[in-house]
């Protein structure tokens, strides 16, 4: 059976993310099918919003500017790439970030297309209507839970796990005096506490079922979801953390 192909719009001036909810959002909208379309709508006239594209710089969204002062501008371009997305790219999944009610007309046009919408929206910020209409919803801080295994497996580790499970062992490397080095950094997950489950990047789970083959390639993933970045020392490897406290929590 072919991969469904799934489109994202994420509605910025009502949904605002930090680093981890993106890349939480991103392997949301990964585990639903092909991620064809990304797009993050902003009015970078509005001071709070003049930062996005370097917010969305590393993972690979398409930053669309409505500079436009009139209500609901950005809103309306959303909805205007949507309908023509739906007819040149056809998705079958659209996922929507946003609480506004003002797109409750989109979802049924969309629906009406055989098309599934699901939406997700900040707490506390997320018309009721919105919610019944979609044939998904979800709230941006579930995503984590969402993407998740059965906590009784210790078996495996999931993706997100092993992310919070590498940035701490870099951590303690850093903190040791030691080269963050693959290798080294491999060995004190595997030694981590914390994530028992970790036993190498075979032990990671993805909800898209596909695996890591190898340490490199799960920490390229890594670096390419801007959580880190790699630098080559003479023929080794070593990772440097872009935000150190980005998953204190």
């Amino acid at each position: 059976m072919k991969e469904p192909s799934v489109s994202l719009y994420i509605d910025y001036q009502n949904v605002r993310l930090t680093q981890l909810e993106i890349s939480n959002l991103l392997n949301y909208a990964r585990a639903k099918g092909s991620l064809i379309c990304k797009k993050v709508y902003y009015n970078s006239q509005c001071p709070d919003q003049s930062s996005v594209q370097k917010l969305f710089a590393n993972y690979d969204l398409d930053c669309i500017d409505v500079p436009c002062p009139l209500k609901n501008s950005s809103d309306n371009q959303l909805v205007a790439d949507c309908i023509q997305d739906a007819s040149v790219l056809s998705p079958n999944v659209f996922i929507i970030v946003s609480g506004d009610g003002d797109f409750l007309s989109l979802v049924r046009i969309l629906q009406k297309l055989n098309n599934q919408v699901l939406i997700v929206g900040r707490k506390g910020n997320v018309k009721q209507k919105l919610i019944e209409s979609a044939n998904e919803f979800c709230f941006i801080d579930q995503l984590l839970e969402l993407l998740c295994l059965d906590p009784c497996d210790s078996s495996k580790i999931t993706y997100e796990e092993a992310i919070q499970c590498l940035i701490e062992a870099i951590n303690a490397a850093t903190a040791s005096g030691r080269c963050p080095k693959f290798s080294a950094i491999d060995q004190l997950m595997r030694k981590s506490q914390k994530f028992p489950g970790y036993r190498g990047v075979s032990s990671i789970w993805r909800r898209n079922g596909k695996k890591f083959t190898c340490f490199r390639q799960f920490a390229e993933s890594v670096a390419k979801d801007g959580l880190v970045c790699i630098k080559t020392q003479g023929r080794s490897q070593e990772f440097q953390l872009l935000q150190t406290d980005l998953l204190a929590a």
